[in-house]
């Protein structure tokens, strides 16, 4: 660190950044962010573009000072406009969650359009966000569908249930239950936990692939054990249709009896419930304890058949 001191005090900018960097994760001699915004904003001031992030990033969370968004979006913005794509996006993050006052849906657009631009997956996701459901711009489904696209290709999770959910909705113009099915597919498989529900539900009904009852339940079962209410009660109504093997009567049964405990009277607990007495009616007492057992716990769970 010495080094880097002798070499900072006479201006050199990578020694004033790095010496901001050794004071904020603590290397040397213990974090000390207020050190570190001094050195930061030294070398901001030279023109140094990620530390001028960091200036906006500290000051927004009150690392090392008191929090001012003012002085935050400041150091965002001279950030962005020397290029800084992920100040750029924080920016944008602002002006949408209103932290300076109000929602500035207008400039927030602005700034993630510059990111998604440049490869920000999350500003992408935002872009189709915002324009899928019409929030602070007219809704438009295909601006929406293209910036889910670019963020669902590039890995995101999120991106690709929400595109699959835009070529659900009824309103869009190319509705598309089969590439719906594909996007949830890809969720899927990273065991994102709403994307399996959705594939199961498309399985159930067949919509937009054949029809494929044991697909359904894997897929639920998949969820359920994220603990997803949805999927344990659609899990629970392929069993009382008759739909899947009777043996998964027990699973479903102590995975809804658990579940009715964390829901708000309403609809929801009444299907639950519902769905409970029309599984007991199948099971004697000791069926129903031993499912219960599982649920908590006690006995290991059935593998699916």
């Amino acid at each position: 660190m010495s080094w880097y001191r002798a070499a900072a005090a006479q201006g050199n900018v990578d020694a004033q950044f790095n010496l901001g960097v050794l004071h904020a994760s603590g290397q040397e001699a213990g974090q000390d962010l207020t050190a570190a915004l001094g050195w930061f904003r030294k070398a901001a001031e030279q023109g140094h573009v990620v530390a001028m992030f960091n200036m906006g990033l500290m000051h927004a969370n009150a690392y090392g000072c008191e929090r001012d968004i003012a002085e935050a979006i400041r150091w965002y913005q001279k950030a962005g406009d020397a290029g800084d794509v992920n100040a750029q996006f924080n920016l944008g993050l602002i002006h949408a969650n209103g932290l300076a006052g109000q929602h500035d849906y207008p400039a927030a657009i602005t700034c993630f359009i510059k990111a998604a631009e440049r490869g920000n997956v999350s500003a992408q996701f935002n872009l189709g966000l915002l324009y899928a459901n019409g929030i602070g711009c007219p809704r438009n489904i295909a601006e929406g569908t293209l910036w889910y696209r670019k963020a669902a290709a590039a890995g995101s999770d999120a991106a690709q249930v929400n595109l699959g959910l835009l070529y659900l909705d009824r309103t869009n113009p190319a509705r598309d239950a089969g590439e719906a099915a594909l996007w949830f597919q890809r969720a899927a498989e990273t065991g994102n936990a709403l994307a399996r529900f959705n594939l199961g539900t498309l399985y159930a009904a067949g919509n937009g692939v054949p029809r494929n009852d044991a697909e359904a339940a894997r897929l639920f079962a998949l969820a359920g054990e994220t603990g997803s209410v949805d999927a344990h009660i659609a899990f629970a109504r392929l069993v009382v249709e008759g739909r899947i093997a009777p043996a998964e009567r027990s699973r479903a049964y102590g995975w809804l009896w658990r579940t009715t405990e964390r829901l708000d009277a309403g609809g929801q607990r009444d299907d639950a419930h519902a769905m409970l007495d029309a599984l007991a009616d199948g099971m004697s007492e000791a069926d129903i304890d031993q499912a219960k057992a599982l649920a908590i716990g006690a006995l290991p769970v059935p593998a699916t058949a």
